[in-house]
């Protein structure tokens, strides 16, 4: 299995020169509702309201005895009351629940922006939209992987949802309003039909695994030599920064396997297509 990563020609060259990548947190990326599910909730009514009721039921008998121990003869009357205004306590609550909800929504995903970061790959490394946005305007690089090396395959649990490769999935519109119905695929690896056309796969790590850190949010890990299969230049990549590129790669002896090749357009179409460099 091959996989492609566009980049511009300084990041290409930083890659194969130091054999470091960056994994880029969801605002950095070009989605605007990366890792931000579009959810009006966190529970279903009915299941949010059960869920508090039940949480009532284990709480108030023990509230209601720590009361009694206080309470005086005509006040202990009151205490039916009280537990005859648990509906009531339980509308209210799940009224509090959801007017907080946007806010804790956002802590959660400011949480995530700092701990994770996402190593975008693509099945397609021919894409003339994916070279002019990511690719500096086709004068960059496609850096070609070996998507079945071990260090796309790290995991270290069969519950692990990080580490490892998984492909994107694109869909219509959110599967549901309620962030319990979501998993761990639709929250970090799904995203809306518009972006089908990138063909994306992507291994998400945590942050703190990063072997380099650069200013306050770049994080660099390290990339296997083996794991690079070959490098493809832009039609408008130049001179200078192709012979650079081959220099770097005669002078690693781990990346002497590495092929090389020339994006070009296809005779009398928009159309780019990969040839072996000369």
């Amino acid at each position: 299995m091959r996989l492609y990563k566009y980049v511009s020609p300084e990041r290409g060259l930083d890659v194969l020169s130091n054999l470091l990548i960056r994994f880029t947190q969801p605002t950095a990326q070009n989605d605007p509702f990366e890792f931000r599910p579009l959810v009006a909730g966190f529970l279903r009514p009915d299941a949010a309201t059960k869920f508090v009721a039940e949480e009532f039921e284990k709480q108030l008998p023990a509230e209601i005895a720590k009361y009694q121990a206080v309470l005086g003869p005509n006040d202990k009357a009151m205490l039916p009351i009280i537990a005859g205004l648990k509906p009531a306590l339980v509308a209210l609550a799940i009224d509090q629940i959801d007017a907080i909800f946007p806010t804790l929504k956002e802590l959660l995903f400011q949480k995530l922006d700092k701990a994770l970061g996402i190593l975008s790959l693509t099945e397609a490394p021919s894409d003339l939209l994916m070279w002019a946005h990511y690719a500096a305007s086709h004068s960059g690089f496609v850096v070609e992987f070996d998507g079945m090396h071990p260090w796309f395959w790290g995991k270290l649990a069969d519950t692990d949802e990080f580490r490892h490769l998984r492909k994107v999935t694109y869909i219509e519109q959110p599967l549901s309003l309620y962030l319990s119905d979501w998993d761990g695929q639709d929250v970090f690896y799904s995203k809306l039909k518009n972006w089908a056309y990138e063909q994306e796969w992507r291994v998400i790590r945590p942050l703190q695994e990063a072997a380099k850190r650069v200013g306050d949010d770049v994080y660099l890990f390290d990339v296997p030599p083996e794991s690079i299969r070959g490098v493809v230049s832009g039609i408008k990549t130049s001179p200078a920064a192709w012979a650079r590129l081959c220099a770097i790669l005669k002078a690693n002896p781990k990346l002497r396997h590495v092929s090389t090749f020339q994006a070009r357009l296809a005779a009398g179409t928009n159309a780019v297509e990969i040839h072996p460099a000369t």
